[in-house]
């Protein structure tokens, strides 16, 4: 009974493990036959879409963001951008403006002889008074009358125009007075303009008007006041119109008018025994007599009542000898303080005076090198070759030279010795002096043959910096244009270009 037992557990255990490894498998395939059956379903058995039914991708609305393109220097079109900067916020002004009431042809002449050395030249005329030369000037602005006095208009001109905030001084002349251009420089370059001061010469009548045959000079601060006040210039009436003016500044600025301001003297050489429309000497005639009889006219600022063109021009040249003079006279002085303060410096006296001297090099591989010539050969500094024939520029060059020590040495000796040849030279270049040059020229006389040596400067009198406007910066070719005389000069500039660029 015992052993029956024991062997039904034993297949019952069995049956067991079996039922429960069948389970596992039946579940195992009825699941993957589930998953095959939702991801894969055959096309055929999946319904189609209706009319009706939307797909969430219509509603979708495209956005394209473009990238912001800025300006840059490899643009096909290049944009210059400054700065936000303007004149009147920094407060800069010009210096000077000359303002001129024309009513004649006079205003033609005075504006070809004082343009060029004023920074501003300002005309105003009556539009009936304007022939076919006076409108061809450039900086004419005519204006109506309307039975007014003309300075009604040409001070609302000048308001319009925004003149009044443009420059430090304002000097108002009729085309009957001629203004020396370099006194009137020089007196605004040594005054202040920050105060509220009319300068010129008293009116006859009346002291505290200035007069308008003699110039008037105003600050800006004046100028300020005249416009601002110009309103009560309205009324006035005058058997003139340049006593107007005059009253009109005198009322409108409230200021007498003054002479001397700060050392400096305002001269006015009045033309006497001669109106503007009257007879006498004609001032062309006795420009010369003044200059020699009386130094205050070489001094004046300015001169009238002119008569003709012939006047203004007559007028102009003398003043031009006179500011000639005055500069050569100048640079004599100096000249001769730089020779003298030269013995107090270190390096001693240079030779030309003025200039510095030779370039210390900082060490032995950059001592400078002098290039050797002769008559035929130039021995240049260079690693493949040194040796060259004398031809084209450098030719020129010797040849000047030679030539300028020729003059200095028979000058010196009054033609006493004969000039046989150049023997040899020396030539270095200096970027703080120019071009040295050392040449041995040889001379016969009664006595046998001489070697003068001469010691020549080629100075670099002409450097000009170029103007660094701060924050700008401007992306700009710039060309360079070179005319030739002849064709002999193409292959010099070529060589010139192909050195330098």
């Amino acid at each position: 009974m015992e052993h029956r037992t024991v062997t039904v557990l034993l297949l019952t255990g069995s049956m067991v493990h079996g039922v429960r490894a069948s389970v596992s498998l039946t579940s195992g395939l009825v699941l993957g036959v589930l998953l095959s059956v939702l991801l894969f379903l055959p096309d055929e058995l999946i319904p189609p879409r209706t009319s009706d039914e939307e797909l969430p991708s219509e509603h979708w609305e495209v956005i394209i963001k473009k990238v912001a393109t800025t300006a840059n220097g490899q643009s096909q079109t290049r944009k210059v951008v400054r700065a936000g900067f303007a004149a009147t916020e920094l407060g800069i002004r010009d210096k000077l403006v000359v303002v001129i009431l024309g009513q004649s042809s006079l205003m033609v002449a005075l504006n070809a002889s004082i343009s060029r050395h004023v920074p501003h030249l300002q005309l105003f005329a009556d539009i009936s008074r304007i022939d076919g030369d006076i409108a061809s000037l450039p900086n004419l602005t005519p204006y109506r009358l309307n039975g007014q006095h003309s300075h009604i208009p040409v001070l609302n001109l000048i308001f319009n125009m925004t003149m009044h905030e443009k420059f430090d001084w304002y000097y108002v002349i009729p085309d009957t007075t001629y203004v020396n251009p370099f006194e009137l420089m020089r007196f605004v370059n040594h005054v202040d303009w920050n105060r509220r001061v009319v300068i010129g010469v008293g009116s006859g009548d009346d002291s505290s008007r200035c007069s308008l045959q003699a110039g008037i000079l105003l600050t800006n601060f004046a100028m300020q006041s005249l416009i601002q006040y110009r309103h009560l210039c309205s009324s006035i009436s005058s058997r003139s119109d340049h006593s107007a003016f005059e009253l009109c500044i005198h009322l409108a600025t409230n200021l007498s008018c003054t002479s001397h301001y700060q050392s400096q003297t305002y001269h006015w050489w009045k033309v006497v025994g001669l109106s503007e429309g009257g007879s006498g000497t004609a001032i062309h005639d006795t420009v010369g007599w003044w200059a020699s009889s009386s130094q205050d006219f070489n001094r004046s600022l300015s001169v009238s009542p002119l008569l003709s063109d012939v006047d203004a021009h007559a007028l102009h040249q003398h003043f031009l000898h006179v500011e000639l003079n005055r500069t050569e006279y100048e640079i004599d002085r100096l000249s001769a303080e730089i020779v003298s303060l030269s013995y107090d410096i270190t390096d001693g006296p240079s030779q030309p005076a003025g200039l510095p001297p030779y370039s210390k090099a900082p060490d032995r591989y950059q001592v400078p090198k002098w290039h050797f010539f002769t008559n035929t050969e130039i021995f240049k500094n260079e690693a493949n070759q040194n040796v060259y024939a004398l031809t084209g520029d450098d030719k020129l060059d010797v040849e000047e030279i030679v030539a300028a020590a020729r003059k200095f040495i028979e000058e010196s000796d009054e033609g006493s010795d004969e000039f046989l040849q150049l023997r040899n030279g020396y030539r270095l270049f200096d970027p703080l002096r120019g071009m040295d040059y050392i040449v041995d020229l040889l001379y016969r006389n009664k006595y046998g043959g001489k070697v003068h040596r001469v010691h020549l400067t080629r100075i670099i009198s002409n450097n000009q910096l170029l103007q660094q406007v701060p924050y700008v910066k401007e992306d700009a070719d710039l060309t360079i244009l070179i005319p030739l005389g002849s064709n002999d000069e193409v292959g010099a500039v070529r060589r010139l270009i192909a050195h330098y660029v």
